[in-house]
């Protein structure tokens, strides 16, 4: 049977689909434009850049490759469901590459796609993608917004209180009732939050890192304003549907928050080099498992 609201589905699907394509273009075509605008400011700070510093933050983002898939471990298990944690981690990083496909949706798809192979039920599933994505968007909200309240108290108690209001919806329609089969429990969604904070916290301290690395005086003084509005940032590319992975977004927000005496644009791009620290860090990641993978293989003889 067709329903009537339907076709409409299908239009705003359509629709979100061709702006989420035309998207990308723009936003690249606005940063080159931003980097011609503010090359004057941005090519001193590259060209002095502390690559110790970079350096720490690839190895940073590459340990959190051990955090992240922590929580959704903890939620399956919750859950029900009995895979082991290394299980959980081989997938999570052996699906990086697909982080990079268009639509930015492919790491999760290929995710669950292997845990359904391993016998965990689409129902579950469901619910941990839910979780998966509404969960970090909650805490960095509430911590993000908690710190940025020490400056910018109004925006940083609205933050912080949607980060709260999103938390206990979520918990709300997916807590585990008595009459139902496979919801969270209080013990289990309060054990995801703290995952997902342990994770915010070591994810913006690798933004931190990075950020220093590019000393002006600019820079080094607003360091104490940068945790809170890396998490901010995410959460506002995170919650835009049209930008796959926040691109643009996370910029243009980085460089409100932050822009201090440095142009909006100057700020912008030097937190889009960032996504260069997450993609050595995902293929370092990827390359440390092929090896682990190659390491622990049966070796062949060949017999005469």
């Amino acid at each position: 049977m067709k329903w009537p609201g339907d076709s409409t589905k299908r239009r705003v699907q359509h629709a979100l689909a061709i702006s989420r394509w035309a998207y990308v273009p723009l936003v690249l075509a606005c940063l080159a434009y931003a980097s011609y605008r503010a090359s004057d400011v941005v090519l001193p700070m590259l060209r002095h850049a502390h690559p110790l510093l970079l350096l720490a933050a690839v190895v940073a983002w590459s340990a959190l490759q051990l955090l992240t898939p922590v929580f959704s471990w903890l939620a399956m298990r919750d859950l029900g469901a009995g895979l082991r944690y290394r299980d959980v981690l081989r997938i999570y990083v052996a699906r990086l590459p697909a982080k990079y496909l268009p639509g930015g949706i492919w790491h999760t798809v290929s995710r669950m796609a292997d845990f359904h192979r391993a016998g965990i039920e689409r129902p579950l599933l469901a619910r941990l993608v839910a979780l998966e994505n509404t969960v970090p968007l909650g805490v960095a909200a509430l911590l993000g917004g908690g710190l940025t309240a020490i400056d910018r108290p109004r925006m940083g108690m609205l933050a912080a209180v949607v980060g709260v209001a999103l938390l206990c919806v979520v918990f709300v329609l997916l807590r585990r009732r008595p009459s139902a089969r496979g919801g969270i429990s209080p013990a289990g969604f309060a054990a995801a939050v703290l995952a997902s904070a342990a994770f915010w916290v070591l994810a913006s301290l690798a933004f931190t890192c990075y950020w220093a690395a590019y000393p002006t005086d600019a820079t080094t003084a607003l360091l104490a304003r940068v945790p809170g509005a890396y998490m901010l940032a995410w959460a506002a590319g995170f919650a835009a549907v049209f930008a796959p992975q926040g691109v643009g977004v996370f910029e243009a927000t980085i460089g409100m928050l932050l822009k201090g005496t440095i142009p909006l644009a100057g700020t912008a791009l030097i937190a889009a080099g960032f996504r260069v620290v997450i993609l050595a860090a995902d293929l370092l990641a990827f390359c440390a498992l092929q090896l682990l993978r190659n390491a622990s293989a049966p070796a062949v003889i060949d017999r005469p």
